[in-house]
């Protein structure tokens, strides 16, 4: 399965995800995001307001496959 990684952005700050995960597609890994988004503004992880942060999901070689802004994610279903 393809590895996906989900560096935070906050302003101008990147917080690097060196773990990263195996999901099926870039679908999959959009749907975890947003998840993962969620829990991390309800556990008050994010420092910045939520318009000002977001994930970049990237693929095994680093490069940007999608952004979901942390605003975005509490307004998604």
């Amino acid at each position: 399965m393809p590895q996906f990684y989900f560096h935070v952005r906050q302003r101008t700050i990147l917080f690097e995800d060196t773990r990263g995960g195996e999901f099926k597609d870039v679908l999959a890994a959009w749907e975890w995001a947003l998840s993962d988004a969620r829990s991390m503004m309800q556990r008050g992880e994010v420092s910045e307001p939520a318009d000002q942060c977001w994930l970049e999901i990237c693929d095994a070689t680093g490069a940007g496959v999608a952004t979901l802004p942390f605003l975005r994610a509490m307004s998604l279903n």
